[in-house]
């Protein structure tokens, strides 16, 4: 049991981790003008690479 718990608390611990990360990325694109926003539910932003462009 001991064993389940810590890999449930370290997966939220990365998960919580990563949406931080996330976060700065964002707000990083937007500061520099380069966030492509798309509209829908749940959906922070859509980020788009110039390799995804052709």
């Amino acid at each position: 049991l001991t064993s389940i718990v810590n890999i449930v608390s370290a997966s939220c611990k990365r998960n919580d981790e990563f949406k931080h990360v996330q976060v700065a990325e964002i707000a990083h694109f937007i500061a520099i003008d380069e966030l492509k926003r798309g509209t829908g539910l749940h959906q922070i932003s859509t980020l788009q690479r110039a390799s995804d462009t052709y």
